[in-house]
């Protein structure tokens, strides 16, 4: 079972297996679950008691050992082949692993574990790693308590528990998607299941054909594809996986299914599942965050045949002599303490030196290092992402305290084009601001069909923003339109300008940017600015369209323009990621502050209102 587990995460990340296959991880829980509350319930049963001490001593040599080896080597990697950026977000991280707080960690860091950055980040499967090691410190407590009272009352305990953990999971969904994937409570459920195959009767009875069914439904699952995840969605995987758990609970004969399984090869991938999964991320993550345009599934083949082999070396000389340690068990769990934290205070304090450090190590490029750092001063302390609260946040107008008359509104395409609302107050003489959201096009009254609560706190924000406006400001708009399916979107903005439109003196809408095929940052480090770079042909098919579109629904209202931006980022024939020495972007599409700020001169004076142009 873990080995089918440990395949399907394994070959979903490498681009080359199951389209489901991250519910491995959900299979790993139901498992634990298992297992954790037979070792306890056995211990009970003989004992009359549980051994805390001993219950973490074993935790901490079949854990601890094998993630120290791999996070200390990802970040050696990392030191060697990463930019100082991405070497500090390792360095975070690792410090967040190395106490089990890994989820905490990449629930804040990225966009979610489908998100593009996530990619990129050589330890973030560990998140799973820090979920289960929060299970293990609740879940001997919480089975003492049942058990003192009354050993029959732990299936109640339990379905109790998968009811609550699983509502609590659906309500998430609906309200904070990356707390009900990341955190431990909304996955309580998965190790219950488990939990309760533990505590559940043996059979020994012949089950061939439900053993089929349910190890083929098992493997089916991790191809599914699935819309409600990790609610309801990861039911499929949990629920076969604790047929099969039970099934083997039970003593059954299960046919080829059972003989299957107990195949050598299911068994020996099953035994190195652990050091695997440690192994195949950090590769595979360390080869995207280096290699322009997603690199080649050949590579990615040949990193799981070395994560594997690995793995082998890592389980024979890592973890088989630390399980066989002969230390007592305070001492055990003393030194894992004391290591985790000793290994987390390092790394904390190493990416701290990063940050005020002036090294620049032999595979970093200065003008890269710059181009990825080339974004708006205080951009982080007002842009409004998805925890934001307040509005307005105060002291963000360009003239502190002072209402703004030039107003930037959108997403954060917006935020990028921060230096041009800067640039065109001082122009006016005028304070101006950035009323920028990550994710949120500057439409109002607008809603997916199937909104997510990102989408709800988008359109609460956007209401602000339009109850904010005041006569006499210019209001310029700006959006990523360059993943946009269809045009859908642009009809809402047009409709959206011409409810503001009769409130403020202009409206100006900026349109769209080329989008580069990767990292600008990435493409400068590697000499491959071509492979960034996309045809001026491929962009004019995307973005006439949509800009002929706007100036059509715009042209009834009189106080409302948009500015085609192409001239500044394009020639002729390309749209290129560097140009007259300017790195345009800091990714792949968001403008850089210097070429905002540069192109700010000539794109102020096409604005209504603004002085006669002088350009500088």
């Amino acid at each position: 079972m873990r080995a089918i587990a440990v395949l399907a995460v394994v070959l979903f990340h490498a681009g080359i297996g199951p389209t489901a296959g991250f519910v491995g991880v959900d299979v790993f829980f139901v498992i634990s679950g298992y297992l954790i509350t037979s070792l306890l319930l056995t211990e009970w049963r003989h004992t009359g008691r549980i051994g805390f001490i001993d219950f973490y001593a074993r935790r901490a040599r079949r854990i601890v050992p094998a993630a120290v080896v791999v996070v200390l080597a990802t970040l050696l990697v990392s030191w060697v082949l990463l930019p100082p950026s991405a070497l500090i977000q390792v360095a975070e991280s690792s410090a967040a692993a190395n106490v089990f707080a890994a989820n905490f960690f990449f629930q804040s860091a990225t966009g979610g574990y489908f998100d593009q950055r996530a990619s990129e980040m050589p330890l973030l499967h560990l998140w799973s790693l820090s979920v289960e090691e929060q299970f293990y410190l609740a879940w001997p407590a919480l089975l003492i308590s049942s058990l003192r009272k009354n050993e029959r009352s732990l299936p109640a305990v339990l379905m109790l528990l998968v009811l609550a953990s699983i509502s609590l999971s659906e309500f998430m969904l609906q309200t904070n998607t990356e707390l009900a994937f990341y955190q431990m409570p909304p996955r309580v459920w998965e190790f219950c299941f488990g939990g309760l195959v533990a505590i559940s009767p043996r059979l020994g009875t012949r089950t061939n054909w439900i053993a089929a069914a349910a190890v083929g439904g098992l493997v089916l699952s991790t191809f599914a594809s699935i819309d409600h995840f990790p609610g309801l969605g990861a039911m499929p995987a949990v629920a076969t996986s604790a047929i099969v758990l039970w099934l083997i609970h039970g003593n059954s004969a299960m046919g080829l299914a059972g003989k299957w399984l107990r195949s050598w090869p299911m068994v020996t991938v099953g035994r190195l599942s652990y050091s695997f999964y440690l192994w195949h991320w950090p590769l595979l993550a360390l080869y995207s965050a280096t290699t322009i345009g997603g690199g080649d599934s050949v590579v990615r083949v040949s990193l799981v045949v070395l994560a594997l082999v690995l793995a082998a070396a890592t389980y024979r000389y890592v973890e088989q002599p630390f399980r066989r340690l002969k230390w007592r068990s305070s001492l055990t769990v003393l030194s894992a303490v004391l290591l985790s934290l000793a290994l987390a205070a390092g790394a904390l304090f190493w990416a701290k030196s990063l940050r005020h450090s002036e090294l620049i190590r032999p595979s970093d490029n200065p003008f890269a290092v710059f181009v990825e750092a080339d974004q708006p001063a205080g951009w982080r302390r007002c842009h409004y992402i998805f925890s934001s609260k307040y509005f307005p946040i105060h002291g963000c107008e360009s003239v502190p305290g002072v209402v703004p008359r030039v107003v930037m509104w959108g997403d954060s395409m917006a935020m990028s084009w921060r230096p041009l609302a800067w640039h065109l107050g001082q122009l006016r003489s005028v304070s101006a601001v950035d009323y920028s959201r990550d994710g949120c096009p500057p439409i109002l009254d607008y809603l997916p069909a199937d909104p997510t609560p990102g989408d709800m706190l988008c359109k609460n924000h956007n209401s602000m923003v339009a109850a904010s406006l005041v006569p006499d400001q210019t209001v310029i708009l700006v959006m990523r339109m360059g993943n946009l399916s269809n045009d859908e979107l642009l009809v809402q903005l047009s409709k959206s300008i011409e409810k503001i439109s009769s409130r403020v003196s202009n409206v100006i809408v900026l349109g769209p940017t080329p989008e580069m095929a990767d990292s600008v940052p990435k493409c400068i480090r590697s000499g491959r600015l071509d492979a960034c770079a996309i045809s001026r042909d491929a962009f004019d098919a995307q973005a006439l369209p949509r800009l002929e579109l706007l100036r059509t629904s715009l042209s009834a209202i009189p106080n409302a323009s948009v500015i085609d931006t192409s001239r500044h980022f394009c020639t002729d024939s390309t749209c290129p990621p560097v140009k007259d020495g300017i790195g345009l972007y800091w990714d792949s599409h968001h403008v850089s502050a210097t070429a905002a700020a540069h192109f700010s001169t000539e794109i102020a004076h096409e604005i209504p209102g603004s002085p006669d142009p002088e350009f500088e």
